[in-house]
């Protein structure tokens, strides 16, 4: 019995920390990724629905591996194109292009797997930085909206998991300073 708890004591530390090459390759993956949405989402989406349960895992270890390695990285001050910081990020874009308006994909975002949290609540438990500083909440806010819009069950999930005020001040301020450059531009 013992053996068989230190098996999956290794397994669970099995990602406790990515080399500096593997978070190199994940960030120009996501970056790619990102690329792809930009081209043909539609295309992208319907592979990423082929293969979900797949993907769906890829996320929940990525996810998670990001949340808990975030503020190592921080305090150890490594600022470089290899980051923790910059997967976070291309991750959460990744996540906010695939979801919105797109029910099956929202949907992957209520799974239940091995006793892990969703990724919703993943993403509701996101290290704190990405709800108190702007540029954290210019990358995680988009995503939590995309999850969640025009899908009832993933905003009862949110609402029941965070505090949802915190996003409605941030959508209004974004709204009312995009309204404002409008009436500039439309001004000149």
């Amino acid at each position: 019995n013992y053996a068989d708890n230190k098996v999956i004591d290794n397994a669970a530390c099995e990602y406790d920390k990515f080399s500096s090459s593997t978070i190199a390759l994940l960030n120009k993956c996501v970056v790619f990724l990102n690329a792809v949405c930009s081209i043909d989402l539609d295309m992208l989406s319907a592979l990423i629905l082929e293969y979900e349960n797949e993907i769906y895992h890829i996320l929940l270890i990525l996810l998670e591996y990001c949340a808990n390695n975030f503020m190592i990285e921080i305090k150890d001050n490594k600022y470089d194109e290899n980051n923790i910081r910059e997967l976070c990020k291309g991750l959460l874009d990744f996540i906010t292009y695939l979801s919105l308006n797109n029910g099956k994909i929202q949907d992957m975002f209520r799974n239940i797997s091995n006793n892990k949290p969703t990724l919703l609540r993943q993403l509701c438990q996101f290290p704190f930085f990405f709800f108190i500083n702007n540029d954290g909440k210019l990358s995680l806010f988009p995503a939590l909206i995309a999850v969640t819009f025009n899908n009832t069950e993933n905003l009862n999930l949110l609402a029941r998991t965070l505090n949802t005020k915190h996003i409605k001040v941030w959508l209004k301020k974004h709204m009312f300073t995009y309204h404002d450059k409008i009436k500039k531009n439309e001004a000149l």
